[in-house]
């Protein structure tokens, strides 16, 4: 039985009508992956916690299936590059341009960041490589994505969510765009990157937005243009802390979830309270 006939026959026990289905290529679709590096394999783990060496992956956008093996090579035959590394992250964008980060159990010396240079300017790529509290970039850490629905610019980094299938995040922006009838404004809580904020500020008069995600926060500054698109973010020490105090009393996570959104519409009200949100 596959996803689908399953998912049907779930929700067919509460709804009589109608589905549809959203499909989406069986190959070619992730924009987002995130591998292991292990004698000289790109790697991951089966359901069975199995390790699977790989130097290709079929379900990943053909500009991230075409460099893999590619990379993998050049990685291989140069010692500094493949010495401690353990994590090869792919991202990529519309216009097929890659953002392939590379992590290491080291401190990032100048001669590994040179061999990284020499790598991102032979495989036209930009590279990003970690270590416990260091990055070298050797273009833009962010990357930019267009979409089509508003003309939307978003930006991620190698660490924020950002929606991998390529193919479903337009429509599931157009639907969101769909179910909105006689819009005023918008509070968004839990933003992200923008994703939909952005597209959704076109319509509604002001968007208020939060996300207490640095990463995120970082990604979603960058695209404002509008002065009606407001950022308010939670302090992250303060999330952090309560959160933690939560689940230590073992409440359910919806709860946690609830007592959260309650917190940030607090800060939205003193934020309004303080003349810092211009309606």
């Amino acid at each position: 039985m596959d996803k689908f006939t399953r998912a049907l026959d779930l929700i067919g026990n509460h709804f009589s009508g109608d589905i549809l289905i959203n499909h989406s290529p069986a190959n070619g679709y992730r924009s987002r992956c995130e591998f292991g590096y292990k004698n000289g394999f790109y790697t991951m783990y089966d359901s069975h916690g199995k390790r699977i060496e790989l130097r290709s992956f079929a379900i990943a956008r053909p500009s991230i299936q075409n460099i893999m093996p590619k990379l993998i090579d050049c990685i291989n035959d140069n010692h500094e590059l493949n010495n401690k590394l353990f994590q090869i992250n792919f991202r990529t964008n519309r216009n097929d341009h890659l953002l392939i980060s590379l992590i290491y159990h080291k401190l990032l010396n100048d001669n590994l960041k040179q061999k990284a240079s020499e790598l991102a300017d032979q495989l036209n790529i930009d590279i990003n490589i970690r270590a416990r509290k260091e990055l070298f970039s050797t273009g833009s850490e962010l990357l930019i994505d267009n979409i089509s629905v508003s003309n939307s610019t978003l930006y991620q980094t190698d660490q924020s969510f950002y929606q991998p299938n390529h193919f479903h995040m337009p429509k599931m922006i157009n639907k969101a765009i769909e179910y909105i009838d006689e819009p005023f404004d918008l509070l968004e809580l839990y933003c992200g990157s923008g994703t939909f904020t952005l597209p959704l500020s076109s319509i509604f008069k002001n968007v208020f937005a939060t996300e207490s995600n640095r990463q995120s926060i970082k990604c979603i500054t960058k695209s404002i243009s509008d002065k009606k698109l407001i950022i308010l973010s939670m302090p992250d020490f303060l999330q952090k802390k309560f959160q933690k105090l939560l689940m230590e009393e073992y409440l359910e996570e919806w709860l946690v979830l609830v007592l959260l959104t309650i917190i940030s519409l607090i800060f939205l009200l003193i934020h309004l309270d303080l003349g810092l949100v211009k309606m």
